[in-house]
């Protein structure tokens, strides 16, 4: 009798720990699928803020391209000055048309650098654009973090998604190497700031593969079987 309760035991004992380990690995394929989740979530807000750095130099450059125009204005004003005071040659009050052509000119200049104001102001609010629409994009990759880790947890397949989380993350892991080697490869002269832009970009693309194929993989997971 003896026997047969510790034979028993020993089943229940032994088929606990099956369900035991059987969930441990299904929380380790769960989480490590999660892990994945919060890289591509690190991608989405690589992507973002390059976004914005990309919008910020738009803006810089609208502001200065403003302020050569007022340049160019000012001395449009300076010309104008010298053809009137050329024109008041022979003039027989020649002194004070010369000081109307120097009023009209002080005139336009000033209407010249009140434009000026505007580069500024203009860039500011371009600036505040850009910063909004990166906040705006950083909230939808948290958002999007979320569904992924939903995903992570409500799919029967543990096995896939543990799958899909190494293979994005063996091709993150790539793609940093690969920036790495880049960037050691680029020349330390005038063209050196291009091509470390250019690394970064081709990271942040392939990045952007390597989320894309991740949030496919999952999609498969958790799709339903086809109906025969």
């Amino acid at each position: 009798m003896d026997g047969k309760i510790r034979s028993s035991s020993s089943v229940l004992v032994g088929f606990g720990m099956l369900l035991w380990f059987s969930f441990t690995a299904g929380e380790a394929s769960a989480h490590r699928c999660r892990s994945a989740c919060g890289q591509a979530r690190g991608v989405c807000e690589r992507a973002a803020n390059a976004e914005r750095k990309a919008a910020v130099e738009v803006c810089n450059a609208a502001r200065d391209a403003c302020r050569a125009d007022v340049d160019a204005c000012v001395a449009a004003c300076d010309s104008a000055r010298d053809v009137c005071r050329d024109a008041c040659a022979g003039d027989p009050d020649e002194e004070a048309c010369r000081e109307l052509c120097n009023d009209a000119r002080d005139a336009c200049r000033d209407a010249c650098e009140d434009t000026k104001a505007t580069c500024e102001t203009a860039r500011a609010e371009c600036k505040r654009a850009a910063r909004e629409a990166r906040n705006a994009a950083r909230t939808v990759c948290k958002a999007e973090r979320e569904t992924c880790r939903e995903l992570c947890r409500g799919a029967a397949d543990q096995e896939c998604v543990e799958a899909c989380g190494q293979d994005a993350r063996d091709c993150l892991g790539a793609n940093r190497t690969a920036e790495r080697d880049c960037r050691h490869a680029c020349p330390r002269d005038e063209t050196r700031r291009d091509c470390l832009r250019q690394c970064r970009a081709d990271r942040l693309a392939a990045d952007q593969a390597c989320v894309d194929a991740f949030g496919a993989c999952l999609d498969a997971c958790v799709a339903p079987e086809p109906t025969p």
